[in-house]
């Protein structure tokens, strides 16, 4: 009697578990997704500057980048101040919308089109008219990614290049250099992992569910 109210518990709690899981599957296809920017071109000192969010809002895709204090999004020298990939074939043409004044879309999607030093060449970016020492240089920025058609997750903007980074940032970093300030790139290496399925989910879910109901019928009829 025991052993049987013991099995019933532990297939619901399993049950639980599984629509639990679920529901944070379903939630992550929702789709929002925080990267740390804490990888660098080379010039500067590997540690955190800040974080990327992406999410996915309708069918648009909307950015949000914060770095840290001291530190300014600018342009100096190569191609972007912000640059990004997408997974998506053929690359799309894309709008983008909400940009702070002084910053503005660049590319078109082409591969391999915009230079980064140090972290390589990216498809897509954000212009910046601000170098290291102009009052207008933003220290975070949040816009809108649209494409015909739409985006069906935030990942479709989540490619990495050759060097491996899959965003790329031209900053003038206050407290680098012995608190003298340094500019140079930094961004995000990322390796993107499976989100379970919402289906597989369901299954052993339901699949559970039904094990802890076979356990009390059989109580029942005992």
């Amino acid at each position: 009697m025991f052993r049987i109210l013991n099995l019933q518990r532990a297939a619901i709690s399993l049950a639980l578990f599984a629509l639990v899981a679920f529901g944070s599957a379903v939630a992550a296809h929702a789709d929002t997704v925080t990267f740390q920017i804490d990888q660098t071109g080379g010039t500067l000192p590997a540690q955190n500057y800040g974080t990327i969010k992406l999410t996915l809002v309708g069918s648009a895709i909307q950015v949000e980048i914060n770095m840290n204090a001291g530190i300014k999004l600018i342009q100096t020298g190569q191609d972007a101040s912000v640059a990004f990939n997408s997974n998506l074939s053929p690359d799309p043409t894309i709008g983008v919308t909400g940009l702070p004044s002084g910053y503005s879309l660049l590319g078109s999607g082409v591969p391999g089109s915009l230079h980064m030093d140090g972290t390589g060449f990216f498809e897509y970016g954000i212009g910046s008219t601000f170098g290291a020492n102009d009052a207008g240089a933003v220290q975070s920025m949040t816009f809108t990614v649209t494409k015909s058609g739409g985006f069906g997750s935030v990942f479709d903007l989540v490619s990495a290049n050759a060097a491996g980074f899959t965003f790329s940032f031209d900053i003038f970093c206050q407290s680098c250099n012995g608190g003298q300030g340094a500019t140079g790139f930094v961004g995000v290496k990322t390796s993107t992992a499976p989100v379970p399925e919402p289906a597989s989910m369901f299954l052993l879910g339901t699949g559970l569910v039904g094990a802890a109901a076979g356990i009390r019928r059989r109580r029942n009829r005992k």
